[in-house]
């Protein structure tokens, strides 16, 4: 009995001091984000923006079609870039729980915070994924002299059903925002976390009274959008190919793959991805 006590004390307590040794930044608010960084401190920044909805951390870019922070810090013989990775807040990482966003412009700070600790004034290059391209189109809207270029893999947004193959729906694809927010919304009422009043102002604000097209632009605020973009297509109902065919389309220095991700993944997605990050790198 008193070894499995001492046992599980020094587990704990181990388990505590790697926590504390983890790269935290407070917030003002009193938040901390949790953050990672890989690659040389000289490298060009590179910020990613994960996949997973509200879940967005960094554990979700493991298994993806395209994965920058496994790859990203070898490319180059490993001197080329420094990554910076986050857990959004009230996600699934390590970041806290508390206080919740309250809209598009909480992660925004969050996420400018965090480069401004880890990348300082110098220009950064970003990739996201899923709800990363909404995150992404908010920085640059907001502080675009901070940013050089862009990867866009898959973004959500407001859509009709055009050419995803076999997905049923009809109309606006509302419903999409809908299952994955109230799946992490379901979440945060079992732990106590937030009121049922406080989320569903949330969801309205961030996916109803957005602008209705990726949620952080209308599609007259993207043809505003002078970086270089490379817009890769997403393909079902949480990701609809209308929503990566015209945000191309709009912006002005855009590039569009559309075929890269599940059956059309090609083992030259990873080099296009990297081309067009070291065309724009100020290393």
């Amino acid at each position: 009995m008193r070894l499995c006590t001492r046992l599980s004390v020094y587990i704990y307590e181990t388990r505590r001091r790697c926590q504390s040794q983890m790269p935290h930044l407070r917030r003002p608010c009193g938040c901390r984000i949790h953050y990672s960084v890989r690659g040389p401190s000289d490298g060009t920044p590179v910020l990613l923006l994960a996949p997973g909805g509200m879940r967005s951390c960094i554990a979700n870019w493991m298994g993806q079609p395209y994965d920058p922070w496994s790859r990203l810090p070898g490319v180059g013989g490993g001197s080329k870039y420094k990554v910076v990775a986050m857990d959004q807040r009230a996600g699934a990482g390590d970041s806290d729980h508390l206080p919740l966003p309250t809209s598009w412009a909480t992660f925004r700070d969050d996420q400018l915070a965090v480069l401004d600790a880890t990348a300082g004034d110098r220009k950064c290059l970003l990739v996201g994924s899923c709800i990363g391209p909404s995150f992404i189109v908010n920085l640059l809207r907001a502080a675009p002299e901070r940013f050089s270029a862009a990867v866009l893999m898959q973004p959500i947004g407001l859509a009709r059903h055009t050419s995803e193959p076999g997905e049923p729906w009809s109309g606006l694809n509302t419903f999409a925002s809908k299952h994955w927010f109230g799946d992490w919304a379901s979440e945060q009422l079992r732990a106590g976390r937030a009121e049922r009043a406080t989320l569903s102002d949330l969801h309205e604000s961030m996916f109803v009274r957005s602008p209705p097209f990726i949620f952080t632009a209308s599609r007259e605020e993207a043809r505003e959008l002078a970086h270089p973009l490379l817009i890769l297509a997403g393909k079902d109902c949480f990701h609809p190919t209308e929503v990566s065919r015209d945000l191309a389309a709009l912006a002005p220095r855009a590039r569009y793959v559309e075929r890269w991700r599940d059956e059309d993944y090609s083992p030259h997605t990873p080099q296009t991805i990297e081309a067009f990050l070291a065309e724009h790198s100020y290393g």
